[in-house]
């Protein structure tokens, strides 16, 4: 007898004899548990999704420490008709006005703060001021706003029904806590000044903010519509209220198990552990499913409670021991990323997976216990569908498969052989791709927002051309080679067509000058004109200036090769200026180069979790053939949901990924479940009647799990965030080929080997 088996023998037996003792303690710790969730935090950036220690996340950090008011601006998008319209320049201006109010805000730049160069002729003053239209036009007054050097191309669109205003905000230790805050007060100014118009917010922080909102409704309506389900499937399963309630409770108080155990051990909600209490549901049903199944196949037998409960914890529970190991491994294998968040991930759902483990089995057992006594399972010896008509039609299926695994197991396999490797090669054509603007909620104002800002305001992923001496000295602008650098630089930038936006400060500089021949000098600039503006070019020591260009969000798989290149022109502009360097960064730049690395690296721990189940297999049945037995079954639904992400997603992203691994981490416990009932029936049985006998008792039952997982993961579908979906889709889908696998394949395998040592019953 196994560990697993000694244990939950000597469980039961506790159980039977003390349940009130049992429960009271099952209580406790469910109560400790749960009032972790009071100390959970809701998270919505995915700032931490990449690998601190990385060179581009640490030039990154490095330039937001300097320059953080630019890339973390939030962006207003303003709609109208015409924006230059009386009505609408009123509008904008007491927005802007209000919004300089804000404790929160550090600048606010808008069509409203421009004013046309001092040295022009004639001089405009303030660009939009109303005498303007009358004396220039409003053509004139437009092509002013849309090449000010401020914010090139971003202020106001060509047809002039768009414009933008860029709030930058203050330093603060910790963004998350205000966001809330900063953007509802934001919004409030925007409703009650914008009336002529539509609104819309973007940038980073609004996205975080939505993100939050996002989770938060998307926890709730998990929550409700999960416990829904689990009384459904009970009640379709099993049509008895002890049952159902044995079957449901658990899965339901999971959720909560492992929300409270993620607030205790200080692990936010973000947008990948937001998934988390939805795995651990339908884990937890899948085991308690199995559990309350062996105990209602005794109890309709006529036996007593008490022995149900240790039938199911002496045929059952060692299978679901295993499982959840098997599980756990996978979920551990992501705890070793350098990603924070992917590595929080697999430490919210390993904890959850014993947590489930513990409701599922010993949660089940304890509502039999004493829910038997009230609504009692009767037995059925005479009934024609037993375990009614569901269970029944699922059994004549399973036995269909069966007489299919043992007529025609070589063709099966070799179909099996074929879809793999087919499946494979698709999956191998992934290619590793990232967008920030993916986490944002489906039909969301922000994305919308980012939608006009590629199309007609110059672009939304913003890449810094970052210029320094090595020596951490300021920047001599009165050095000749600095106004080469910067030139080349400029020229670099403007022959680059992917770039659709820029700003500089040789741009500030030739908008400044009187004519070409007299450039007024950075120092001047830098003197002279307020910091709100001058801090988007140039450091408050003096030390780093910025070129600031925009793309469309291209997303990492074509930015790579582009950053590549534009890394390497960069580097021969300066290349014989060696007291200087430059950096390109920006949350764009930073993630294309690290996207690939971190889905690498998620990738890399996949084949380590596949290969460590596998043995872990071979160790546990005691057998190198069950271990190799088991590869085709297991290793095919992965290859083929690889093989559909390459067909209906945008390249192999890191959530399908970790959904590959979730996958494979559930899909095994089928093939737990099967290996194990098939080795008791083996003792007593020759292989055909063992495949029959397994897939007749447990076939009903993988069916059953693996319909509730999929309905549960379901709910993904309604999540608010796409990539949630896609996550969903991604494990559903490898589930029920990893249930087909294990009722076709593995049968078939098993039956090729033993059919010929013949052991009657």
């Amino acid at each position: 007898m196994n560990p697993a088996s000694r244990f939950l023998n000597q469980f039961g037996l506790k159980l039977v004899n003390y349940p009130k003792t049992i429960g009271l303690l099952t209580l406790s710790l469910v109560l400790l548990l749960a009032a972790g969730i009071l100390q959970i935090q809701v998270v919505g950036s995915v700032g931490n999704i990449f690998n601190p220690q990385s060179k581009y996340v640490i030039e990154f950090e490095q330039f937001i420490d300097q320059f953080g008011a630019l890339e973390r601006e939030i962006i207003i998008v303003i709609e109208a008709d015409d924006i230059l319209s009386e009505t609408m320049r009123n509008e904008i201006s007491n927005l802007h006005l209000e919004l300089e109010f804000l404790d929160e805000v550090s600048s606010v730049i808008s069509i409203a703060s421009l004013r046309d160069s001092p040295n022009a002729t004639p001089n405009m003053g303030q660009i939009i001021a109303d005498d303007n239209f009358a004396k220039y036009g409003a053509d004139t007054i437009q092509q002013k706003l849309y090449e000010h050097p401020l914010a090139q191309h971003r202020l106001i669109s060509e047809d002039g029904k768009k414009t933008v205003m860029l709030l930058g905000l203050k330093p603060h230790d910790d963004l998350d806590s205000t966001l809330g805050e900063i953007n509802q007060k934001a919004r409030q100014l925007a409703a009650q000044e914008i009336k002529s118009g539509k609104y819309y917010f973007s940038g980073f922080l609004a996205v975080s903010a939505e993100i939050v909102t996002a989770i938060l409704q998307d926890q709730i309506f998990f929550v409700v519509a999960g416990a829904i389900l689990g009384l459904i499937f009970g009640y379709i399963f099993f049509r008895h209220f002890t049952l159902i309630m044995a079957t449901a409770i658990p899965s339901m108080l999971s959720i909560f198990l492992v929300l409270g155990a993620m607030g205790w051990l200080g692990i936010g909600v973000n947008v990948m552990t937001n998934v988390v209490p939805t795995i651990i549901m339908v884990i937890a049903f899948a085991d308690a499913m199995h559990m309350v199944d062996a105990m209602r196949y005794r109890l309709e037998r006529g036996e007593t409670a008490q022995q149900a409960v240790l039938y199911a914890l002496k045929v059952v529970g060692p299978a679901c021991v295993f499982t959840s190991a098997t599980t756990s491994v996978a979920f551990l294998s992501l705890t070793f990323a350098n990603t924070p968040i992917v590595a929080e991930f697999g430490q919210a759902a390993s904890v959850g997976t014993f947590l489930a483990l513990i409701a599922s089995v010993g949660l089940s057992c304890l509502i039999v216990l004493g829910l038997n006594r009230i609504v009692p399972v009767k037995p059925k010896p005479s009934a024609k569908y037993r375990n009614g008509i569901v269970h029944h039609k699922m059994s004549v299926f399973s036995g269909f498969m069966a007489r299919l695994a043992i007529g025609h197991a070589k063709k099966i396999v070799s179909i099996g052989f074929i879809i793999l490797i087919g499946a494979t090669y698709l999956h191998l054509q992934n290619a590793p791709e990232y967008r920030y603007s993916e986490n944002l909620p489906d039909d969301n104002p922000a994305s919308y927002a980012i939608d006009v800002i590629d199309k007609d305001l110059g672009g939304i992923d913003s890449f810094y051309f970052v210029l320094s001496r090595k020596d951490g000295a300021a920047i001599d602008f009165d050095n000749e080679i600095v106004d080469t650098i910067l030139a080349r630089f400029d020229q670099m930038i403007a022959d680059e067509p992917m770039f659709t936006s820029v700003a500089s400060i040789s741009q500030l500089r030739h908008w400044l000058a009187k004519d070409e021949q007299n450039l007024p000098s950075i120092n001047s600039i830098l003197d002279t004109l307020p910091a709100a503006y001058t801090s988007r070019f140039v450091a408050k020591g003096r030390d780093k200036m910025i070129i600031s260009a925009f793309t469309p969000d291209l997303g990492a798989a074509t930015l790579k090769p582009f950053l590549r290149d534009v890394r390497q022109r960069g580097e021969n502009i300066i290349k014989n200026h060696t007291e200087y360097r430059f950096l390109l960064t920006g949350l764009a730049a930073m993630s294309a180069e690290e996207s690939h690395a971190m889905i690498g690296e998620l990738n890399n721990g996949l084949l380590i979790a596949m290969v460590i189940i596998i043995l872990f297999m071979g160790i546990v049945f005691r057998s190198s053939f069950y271990a190799f037995a088991s590869i085709l079954p297991n290793l095919m639904p992965i290859v083929a949901g690889g093989a559909l992400l390459y067909f209906m997603a945008d390249g192999l992203q890191f959530t399908t990924i970790i959904a590959l691994t979730i996958a494979f981490g559930i899909a095994v416990d089928d093939s737990v479940h099967f290996l194990y009932q098939y080795r008791q029936n083996r003792k007593q049985h020759n292989a055909a009647i063992s495949i029959e006998k397994t897939l007749t008792r447990i076939g009903p039952v993988l069916m059953a799990t693996t319909f509730m997982l999929s309905a549960g993961l379901g709910l993904m579908f309604f999540s608010n965030l796409p990539q949630m979906s896609l996550f969903g889709m991604t494990v559903i889908f490898i589930l029920n080929v990893a249930l087909l696998a294990d009722i076709a394949i593995l049968p078939s395998i098993f039956y090729m080997k033993d059919k010929h040592k013949s052991k009657t019953s």
